[in-house]
């Protein structure tokens, strides 16, 4: 375990790995690294940010991102060597570059607190946060694909904001529009494919796309509160193949 603390000057702020309307999430690259088969970088809870009419998520004034490093050989030192880019905001946002180099040995270090903090203010499971008969739907729109996300949750207290994602980077995801009914909570957002997506040359997507399809068991949701998050991985009871307008 590792992690990659960004301190920034009161007031400003950086991005989650799913920035909101406008925003650029950290971006880890490990070239040069040795013995260094691969990383995951496990999320602290960030917050919802408005700034000039949008809403943005990320991390105001600083950010400690624990990132675990899995070794080709458990046997041998991790020599890492990378880049981080980032996007960092005051009242003009900066994209910027830092170079990164470290050791670990795979020798028992103590526990850093900052370390266990970050990981301590996590999101919860759905399990454990009380969601049940979480269900999805979608139907397509002229613009792309609605996905319709329901629930059944405590209500917190506070409004909540829910946030998709999905692991395909030619998909744009809008923000999500939030319904609470008592105990029931439902989210809908549109799935568009990103202009210039469409081949590689980078032509834009004619009126008429080829459908290809989306995986509802692969949508992740990540439910925001002001005392809470809560991480979903995939909609239970919508295992079916959905179809959503994009070019081949």
């Amino acid at each position: 375990m590792a992690a990659l603390r960004l301190e920034m000057k009161p007031g400003w702020k950086t991005y989650w790995r799913a920035p909101g309307e406008a925003g650029i999430p950290p971006q880890l690259d490990w070239t040069g690294s040795d013995n260094l088969e691969a990383t995951r970088i496990l999320w602290p809870t960030p917050s919802v940010i408005f700034s000039n009419g949008r809403r943005s998520i990320g991390y105001r004034d600083s950010v400690v991102l624990p990132i675990v490093i899995a070794p080709k050989d458990a046997g041998k030192p991790v020599r890492l060597e990378g880049m981080l880019q980032a996007g960092i905001c005051g009242t003009v946002c900066v994209p910027m570059q830092f170079q990164l180099s470290g050791e670990l040995t795979g020798e028992t270090a103590e526990p850093v607190p900052l370390i266990e903090a970050a990981m301590r203010y996590r999101p919860v499971s759905g399990a454990a946060a009380g969601v049940k008969n979480l269900r999805c739907r979608t139907h397509p729109s002229e613009d792309g694909l609605v996905v319709e996300a329901r629930m059944q949750l405590p209500r917190g207290p506070s409004d909540e904001v829910v946030v998709f994602e999905y692991d395909d980077p030619d998909l744009w995801i809008a923000s999500a529009s939030v319904i609470r009914k008592g105990r029931e909570l439902t989210a809908v957002s549109t799935f568009m494919v990103q202009p210039g997506s469409g081949d590689e040359t980078g032509t834009a997507l004619g009126p008429k796309p080829e459908p290809a399809h989306v995986d509802l068991s692969r949508l992740r949701l990540t439910i925001l509160g002001k005392d809470r998050a809560i991480d979903l991985n995939g909609c239970p009871e919508a295992r079916s193949l959905s179809t959503i307008l994009r070019s081949e």
